[in-house]
């Protein structure tokens, strides 16, 4: 049966060892920035989300917004011709 090229031989060669030896240190020193950054990109968000908690906790003020508040679904809210009816009525 014949192998594929792209699977590595079961003896490679001195200067494909040498590589895999080289380009793992290599890709570890590139990515260990970049995982820095999002560790550290969450504990910012984190720190500010706390934060804001201690203000609410320390003003005694609720957490929640009104913008938070649920607003009513498209099939709750009353009919146009119903509140033009009803404006209507309330101005005579």
């Amino acid at each position: 049966m014949k192998r594929l090229p792209l699977l590595m031989d079961d003896n490679p060669s001195p200067l494909v060892r040498a590589a895999a030896y080289l380009l793992v240190p290599i890709s570890l020193t590139l990515l260990l920035p970049i995982l820095l950054l999002v560790i550290l990109a969450l504990y910012v968000v984190a720190i500010f989300h706390g934060g804001r908690y201690l203000v609410f906790y320390v003003t005694g003020k609720s957490a929640r917004n009104e913008v938070d508040m649920q607003k009513l679904h498209f099939l709750e809210l009353p009919a146009p011709a119903e509140s033009v009816e009803h404006e209507s009525k309330s101005s005579t």
